[in-house]
């Protein structure tokens, strides 16, 4: 897999010289066939360079105005256009091949701390179902094929872990009650939410145990590479961890020859 975050906006990893996608937000009130136009654009030139898996759309519901960390990155403070304006985007990476990430469930729109820094705890547990998780819900259903899952901690249904580490989120929600069985991914478990709590280590190990199939880890190679021969060691002692590990394998190759060739 070869992946990227080119989600438009201030989120451009690539930038290409005679295109730049706008961000989530700014199209929200455009005709739906110029932002097609656009994200088709942006999918084929992701593709042109070998990219086949893009953590975009972003679904997260903004509904508080302090949340700066999602900001433009959504499409709107109404769960129903950010489903809308998403099945575009996933709809135009698809016909290129590129499997589409939408993120960060169950939803990061409904905080105020950035998780690049700092664990953000979701206020509002009445609206977590009605806005937050609708526009995944509505995607699942329409055939989405990955989650990312976001470092946010929601109270109501996990007072000890954050969705990313959480068994009740990850299994329980979205694999068993909404009954998704595409790829989960987690986000960077080097970010401060998660980094300022847990070793890369343990991070890695709660996110399997909780039903991620991927977990993303970005970190210097001399790091990646301890991190990895400490797993590594772990798994030969740990028989749970090391068959949870070969059925994700199993499933990741498995969805990479069905989906990505």
């Amino acid at each position: 897999m070869f992946c990227i975050d080119q989600e438009g906006g201030s989120v451009n990893r690539i930038k290409f010289n005679s295109f730049e996608l706008k961000s989530a937000n700014s199209y929200s009130s455009k005709d739906i066939h110029y932002v097609a136009q656009q994200y088709y654009e942006n999918a084929k030139k992701l593709a042109q360079v070998g990219i086949n898996v893009n953590f975009s759309p972003v679904v997260d519901v903004k509904r508080d105005i302090e949340n700066i960390v999602i900001g433009s990155r959504s499409f709107s403070h109404d769960p129903f256009v950010t489903a809308k304006y998403a099945q575009i985007v996933i709809d135009q990476q698809r016909k290129f091949n590129i499997l589409s990430v939408i993120k960060h469930f169950p939803g990061h729109g409904q905080t105020k701390a950035d998780s690049h820094y700092n664990l953000p705890i979701h206020s509002d547990p009445m609206s977590l179902e009605s806005y937050d998780i609708y526009p995944f819900f509505k995607l699942i259903s329409n055939g989405a094929n990955a989650v990312m899952v976001g470092h946010v901690m929601y109270p109501s249904i996990d007072s000890r872990y954050p969705a990313s580490l959480s068994k009740k989120m990850v299994t329980d929600i979205l694999i068993e009650d909404m009954k998704f069985e595409g790829l989960i991914f987690s986000d960077d478990i080097n970010m401060g939410a998660i980094k300022s709590a847990y070793t890369l280590k343990d991070a890695w190990v709660f996110s399997v145990k909780a039903g991620v199939d991927q977990v993303i880890m970005i970190s210097s190679y001399k790091r990646s590479k301890r991190v990895l021969n400490e797993l590594n060691k772990m798994l030969y002692r740990n028989k749970n961890l090391y068959d949870i590990l070969n059925i994700n394998s199993q499933q990741i190759l498995s969805f990479k020859q069905n989906h990505l060739n």
